[in-house]
C-alpha cells in the first residue's frame, strides 16, 4: 500500500523499494529509497559469518502481495528468509537457519542497510536549512545502552579501520536501533526484542575524480546477533 519492494534472488536483499505516495515523486516518477546498485550492498541482504550465502541459488518458496519467502541450501545449511510488509513503511524480516551437516556449526547473523550519496549532492545547499546545508547530507546512527551515536562521513572516516574500505564505530548492546539518514528519509533497523548484541556504523569513500577527490560516500549500518553453535539437525 505504501511502497513496492523488489527482492533480489542473489542474496534476498532489497533491490528496489519505491514509495507510492504522490508526495514522493520526482519528475513524475516514484522515489526509490534504495541508492546502491551492487548486490552486496542491497539493504537487508543475508549476511552470515560461517557460510558463503552466495554459494547457491535462492529460490522463491512463497510469494503474496504482502510477503515473500526465499530459501537457500548451501554449504550444508538451509537458510529461509521471509520479508513481509508491516504497518506503514515497516518491513518485517525473519531468517531461519538449519544445520543439515553432521557437525555443529558456529554462525553469526548480521542485518545491514546501506546508502550511497554523491559528494556533489551533499555539498549542494538549500536556503531554508542551516547555513545553506544540503538536505542530502547523510549520517549513520546507532542507539546503544541508551546512548545515541549520529555520525557524518568525516567523523566515521576518523574511526576504526574495518573491512572492505570502511571506517567507523562498533558498539556493544543492548541495541535499540541502527540506520542511515538524511533530511528526507531514515532507513532504520530495529530488533523485535533484545536479540541483537552489537551495532556497526561506517562509511567508505567511493570513486575518484581527476584530482583524486572522492565522488561519493557509501554509508552502512549493521546489527549483529550473538554467535551461535548450531547443532546437527537443529
Amino acid at each position: 500500500e505504501h511502497y513496492q519492494a523488489v527482492v533480489s534472488s542473489l542474496n534476498a536483499g532489497i533491490k528496489h523499494l519505491t514509495l507510492r505516495d504522490e508526495r514522493y515523486r520526482v519528475t513524475g516518477k516514484p522515489i526509490d529509497v534504495v541508492t546502491t546498485q551492487k548486490s552486496e550492498y542491497y539493504p537487508l541482504a543475508v549476511e552470515i559469518d560461517g557460510i558463503d550465502a552466495g554459494a547457491g541459488a535462492w529460490r522463491i518458496e512463497e510469494s503474496t502481495p504482502r510477503a515473500v519467502r526465499l530459501a537457500l541450501d548451501a554449504d550444508g545449511l538451509s537458510v529461509v528468509r521471509k520479508l513481509e510488509a508491516g504497518r506503514g513503511y515497516q518491513l518485517w524480516v525473519t531468517t531461519q537457519l538449519r544445520n543439515r551437516g553432521a557437525e555443529a556449526r558456529k554462525l553469526r547473523l548480521h542485518v545491514s542497510t546501506h546508502h550511497y550519496v554523491a559528494r556533489a549532492s551533499e555539498e549542494r545547499g538549500v536556503s531554508f536549512l542551516p547555513v545553506g546545508s544540503s538536505p542530502l547530507i547523510s549520517k549513520a546512527l546507532c542507539k546503544h545502552a541508551g546512548e545515541l551515536e549520529r555520525e557524518n562521513r568525516d567523523s566515521l572516516g576518523e574511526g576504526k579501520r574495518l573491512a572492505d574500505g570502511f571506517a567507523g564505530q562498533e558498539h556493544a548492546g543492548p541495541i535499540e536501533f541502527a540506520g542511515v539518514e538524511n533530511v528526507y528519509f531514515f532507513s532504520a533497523l530495529a530488533p523485535e526484542s533484545g536479540e541483537v548484541d552489537a551495532c556497526r556504523i561506517a562509511a567508505s569513500p567511493r570513486g575518484q575524480d581527476a584530482s583524486g577527490a572522492s565522488l561519493g560516500t557509501l554509508f552502512s549500518a549493521r546489527l549483529s546477533h550473538p554467535a551461535i553453535d548450531l547443532a546437527p539437525g537443529a
